[in-house]
């Protein structure tokens, strides 16, 4: 079974002009759609231009910033994000899919959010943003979360049922029930596997999670600029940028030859590695790691570090952003990273997770980047509602030690969950 994704908004033909995957009257629904909108792009110097979007080539953008043309090539936009982006704040999505992550890729995999529809014997029909539907294979489905309410980290890490799919179930007293057997359809919002007992219905509300068997994705190169897209409800994925026309994004995926989506659902798009250019900084491991909290030794941790999610296992969501990438850290901390070859350059944004509003604590944080011991950049002093800070480093050399250090302020670590989001190394060559 092919490892695709089908959107129905494209079209079977491949039109002369315009972007791939769509004809003209389709083209025409999504850049009205798309409402061009109002971006924001930071540049590898630390360059931003805010205007309406035009278009792009060959993963450039040109935007029209205070009524003039302004070109970004492709090799040197770090950031991009929707201005729209962060007003209120949203929901999650109800349902999430994560597919199988490709050999070599780190991470778990794309995560689609969205609203779980149905499907049949070969896969599964969900709603994405501003009403995509989306056809998923289940050989490219690690795992089905219906109605995410707990911790993503512990939802990720349900172990599957080695040859058989396992199936997570509610019980009334708060446990969970284990129930192996092969997932047979997606029927509505009900999950039928066939078991030893016979074909068992499973309402979507009552299921926790369910893990298919594993399943290898061997992956495959991608044609354009590579980069992490965020969309506005929450779906994260990796893609290459093939084109930008009307306020329209022609992406390719692991899950989809020809994406296109309106600029309207996107919330931010993050560049990789283009000839040793841009590496996103949570895409490595660190060097070193300490965590200590303010009474107690390093053995008393109660929130580690975590990896695009915040500490307490939510989606990273800083100064009302849910973020492209990220490192979800809570004081006290230091994550030491060993500069990789052809860097010269750190840019990153730091500030508390927006949940620390609800926590009764207040959180209070320093933030500071050491290189080979020597302080770079710092914060001074971060309390709840300040708004969130970009840091840069420049005259990075390969083999240096970088460390983002996370203090308490001085005031103990209560509430003191923080982040590290869309950090990158660049180079300037």
């Amino acid at each position: 079974m092919l490892a695709f994704i089908l959107f129905s908004l494209m079209a079977a033909s491949w039109p002369s002009a315009g972007l791939p995957g769509l004809d003209e009257e389709g083209l025409a629904e999504l850049a009205e759609a798309s409402s061009s909108g109002a971006f924001r792009v930071e540049t590898r110097s630390g360059e931003h231009f805010e205007g309406q979007l035009q278009g792009g080539q060959a993963g450039g953008l040109r935007l029209v910033v205070e009524g003039e043309d302004a070109e970004v090539p492709a090799d040197d936009w770090a950031l991009v994000w929707n201005l729209k982006h962060g007003e209120g704040r949203p929901e999650e999505a109800p349902d999430l899919v994560l597919l199988v992550a490709p050999e070599g890729v780190v991470g778990t995999g794309d995560r689609l959010w969205g609203r779980l529809l149905g499907g049949d014997e070969f896969g599964l029909r969900m709603r994405l943003d501003a009403g995509l539907e989306v056809e998923v294979p289940f050989d490219a489905v690690d795992r089905l979360l219906p109605g995410v309410d707990r911790p993503l980290d512990r939802l990720i890490d349900l172990a599957g049922g080695g040859f058989d799919d396992r199936l997570w179930r509610r019980r009334s007293d708060g446990g969970l029930d284990g129930v192996t057997g092969v997932l047979v359809r997606l029927q509505d919002r009900t999950l039928v596997l066939e078991s030893a007992l016979g074909e068992l219905d499973f309402p979507a509300e009552t299921v926790l999670g369910l893990v298919l068997a594993d399943t290898e994705h061997p992956g495959q190169p991608l044609e354009g600029l590579p980069m992490t897209v965020r969309l506005m409800g929450g779906s994260l994925f990796e893609a290459a940028l093939r084109d930008v026309s009307d306020g329209v994004f022609l992406f390719e995926t692991q899950f989809a030859t020809s994406l296109a989506l309106p600029g309207s659902v996107i919330a931010s798009l993050l560049p990789h590695r283009r000839e040793g250019r841009m590496t996103p900084l949570s895409r490595l491991d660190p060097a070193v790691v300490e965590e200590w909290p303010a009474l107690g030794g390093p053995e008393a941790v109660l929130f580690p570090w975590r990896r695009e999610l915040s500490v307490s296992g939510q989606a990273l969501r800083v100064g009302g952003l849910l973020r492209t990438t990220g490192l979800g850290v809570h004081a006290n901390a230091r994550l030491g990273y060993v500069v990789p070859e052809d860097v010269s350059g750190l840019r990153v944004t730091v500030g508390l997770v927006d949940e620390v509003f609800d926590l009764p604590a207040e959180a209070s944080v320093t933030f500071e980047i050491l290189v080979d011991g020597t302080s770079r950049a710092s914060t001074g002093l971060f309390r709840e509602g300040d708004a969130p800070k970009d840091l840069r480093v420049d005259g990075l050399e390969a083999g240096q030690l970088i460390e983002l250090i996370t203090l308490d302020a001085g005031d103990l670590d209560a509430g003191d969950r923080a982040a590290w989001v869309d950090g990158l190394f660049y180079s300037d060559a």
